[in-house]
């Protein structure tokens, strides 16, 4: 049998630990968060493996497990200050913006209003759907980074952290990605348009609908 590297070895050894904080731990809403994360980053990562118009569709599906998943983790209180800290940096970000950009063609950009419970200030703004996934890709997959360093001596952070990032930012982003992803498959049945991934809509022009 081969030995490990000692990176490899790290890794092996981060994953051992948090698997068996995942399998002993309550709730068990933590491991179904983490499972539906985990695919949604894997999806995201692998986006070149897959036809633009049917790795949408895999995102329409996934993205609302992952929602649910998060939207069931409990509230707890952070065992120290630091929870929350980010390991992906902005560059990190910008490569997997600008890709999803090129890959989501017209369907990139449409429109929506920032509180729809505000009825003074209610004008329609124009919102990029690569920005959204790419900011909950972003959240997301530093919550599973920060797994493998807290989970097992510092539980309440992570939890604490996956809660936070979907409270205070990516909930947002995913509520408005899956209203464009619905219109875009469901209204105008994008995956039938394959030259429409290609193509960036012209300035002002409303994308989905």
């Amino acid at each position: 049998m081969q030995a490990l590297a000692r990176p490899q070895l790290n890794a092996a050894l981060a994953r051992k630990r948090s698997g068996r904080w995942l399998q002993s731990s309550t709730p068990p809403e933590a491991r179904v968060y983490r499972e539906a994360a985990a695919a949604f980053c894997a999806l995201v990562e692998n986006r070149d493996s897959h036809p633009a118009p049917e790795w949408l569709k895999a995102v329409h599906l996934l993205l609302p497990r992952v929602y649910a998943a998060a939207l069931a983790l409990p509230r707890v209180e952070p065992d120290t200050g630091s929870a929350g800290e980010h390991t992906l940096t902005h560059d990190d970000w910008q490569v997997v913006y600008k890709d999803l950009t090129e890959r989501l063609g017209r369907w990139d950009s449409y429109f929506d209003v920032s509180d729809p419970y505000d009825h003074v200030s209610h004008e329609p703004v124009r919102i990029s759907l690569a920005d959204d996934l790419a900011d909950i890709y972003r959240d997301v997959k530093d919550g599973l980074l920060a797994e493998q360093s807290l989970a097992g001596a510092r539980p309440n952070d992570l939890l604490w952290t996956w809660r936070f990032e979907f409270e205070s930012h990516w909930a947002a982003h995913a509520a408005g990605a899956l209203r464009a992803l619905q219109t875009a498959l469901l209204v105008h049945y994008a995956e039938y348009m394959p030259e429409s991934f290609r193509n960036r809509p012209a300035a002002g022009e409303p994308d989905a609908g």
